[in-house]
């Protein structure tokens, strides 16, 4: 039985590598179909070349052979302009490359230096609808957005109750359902866990920009451990934030004002 279910563990992973193979076969094939496409409709869309009749700025032909004193005046661009109507006929090569003078008596020939090649400039070929939409569906163009995210006052609250656990390492408004509740709706494992591990758990989450699944549900928890903690165990900053979800006037008063406001308020929802 042993060697059965062996074999049979084999089996199983052999066909998981065959078909994961099959997989990459079918992806690569269908890259493959995308890019003989592309080219065929490259291909067909290219335009006719130019007849040989057609003259352009590199096919101007020099009829008379000049002089060796105009020779040397010639700006470069007759002189390249000579040299590639050259290449293309025996005839025109005649007229266009004056033979070199005969050295004169007790003095060197002239020498001549030939230019370069006429680099030609690439045509840009018009995009198509059909190739630009090959193209965007081959590799499609992410557009980044600019809109700014407002986030609601009752996710700023629970975020600035976070605050406290990254800026502290014991308090006293966190009790272990407050924190075994908080650290589930972040998405962590709260199973076999002590509080300083939880606690460690919980910094690394919220460092990484996790966002609570159920604000408001937090945010009651919270409000109903702020009867039995002093003003000393909540920032200002909290406190302010907590009011303004409730929206509670914050500017210009102190923090003893709006902790009597903000518990006058819990007091109120909590008896009707």
């Amino acid at each position: 039985m042993e060697a059965l279910e062996e074999q049979l563990k084999l089996t199983k992973i052999e066909a998981l590598e065959q078909r994961s193979r099959a997989e990459v076969a079918e992806t690569w094939l269908k890259i493959k179909n995308r890019k003989i496409v592309f080219l065929q409709e490259q291909e067909q869309e290219m335009p006719p070349t130019p007849s040989k009749p057609t003259e352009t700025w590199d096919t101007v032909t020099i009829v008379s052979a000049p002089s060796p004193v105009a020779r040397r005046s010639l700006p470069s661009v007759e002189r390249r302009t000579s040299i590639a109507k050259s290449v293309s006929s025996p005839v025109e090569r005649r007229t266009s490359l004056p033979e070199e003078p005969k050295a004169r008596a007790g003095r060197s020939p002239l020498r001549t230096s030939l230019p370069s090649p006429v680099s030609r400039v690439p045509i840009k070929l018009p995009d198509s609808p059909k190739r630009v939409s090959l193209a965007r569906q081959c590799w499609p163009v992410v557009i980044p957005s600019s809109i700014e995210v407002v986030e609601p006052p009752v996710v700023k609250a629970v975020q600035a109750y976070e605050e406290l656990i990254l800026s502290r390492m014991e308090n006293p408004l966190w009790t272990k359902e407050i924190l075994r509740e908080h650290a589930i709706h972040l998405g962590i494992d709260i199973f076999s866990k002590k509080k300083e591990q939880l606690l460690e758990d919980m910094r690394a989450s919220i460092e990484n920009g996790a966002v609570v699944s159920n604000p408001i549900y937090i945010l009651s928890l919270y409000e109903k451990r702020l009867a039995d903690v002093s003003l000393s165990d909540v920032n200002k900053e909290t406190i302010e934030e907590h009011c303004k979800y409730y929206g509670i006037v914050t500017d210009g008063k102190r923090k003893n004002k709006l902790w009597d406001e903000l518990r006058d308020i819990i007091r109120g929802n909590t008896r009707a």
